[in-house]
């Protein structure tokens, strides 16, 4: 049910389509910053959250009108939110977390946005996005379930 590892991961390309909008990202990103202070605190990590989990939308729906293998679209998806993510981050990292920064973007680059990748990929080919009924419920329907289950359902 479960997968233990992300799908392959093809050689990034350099697309002009992904440039422009990273560019164009970037350049968002700038016209929201919010002018600080020395003592005022830095971006928060939610806003960046929100920030690269859109990007991310966008070039996943971006890379797919590209003509290229489907794991180099994933790799380039990839390459472009490890720059995104330099470029936001840094001004959004704790002092303290400084240390621990690059196998922290490591995990969370070639990790989670991997796995969520491919989740994204899965629901735009299902067409499930508005679907109710998840993955789980489906794999929890052809499970056996106990009497006491059944029984509570019955119950109803």
């Amino acid at each position: 049910m479960f997968k233990d590892h992300a799908n392959p991961v093809g050689a990034a390309q350099r697309v002009d389509e992904i440039e422009s909008r990273l560019n164009f990202y970037k350049s968002l990103w700038d016209s929201q910053k919010n002018k600080r202070s020395f003592w005022s605190p830095k971006i928060s990590l939610s806003r960046v959250t929100n920030f690269l989990m859109v990007a991310l939308d966008d070039l996943v729906v971006t890379v797919a009108s590209v003509v290229i293998a489907g794991p180099d679209k994933k790799a380039t998806v990839l390459d472009a939110i490890n720059r995104l993510y330099d470029y936001t981050v840094r001004e959004a990292m704790p002092i303290w977390m400084r240390p621990i920064a690059s196998p922290v973007k490591q995990y969370i680059v070639y990790v989670l946005v991997s796995n969520a990748i491919d989740w994204m990929v899965a629901k735009y080919q299902n067409g499930s996005w508005n679907n109710t009924e998840t993955k789980l419920d489906r794999t929890l329907a052809v499970l056996p379930r106990s009497t006491s289950c059944r029984r509570a359902r019955r119950e109803k």
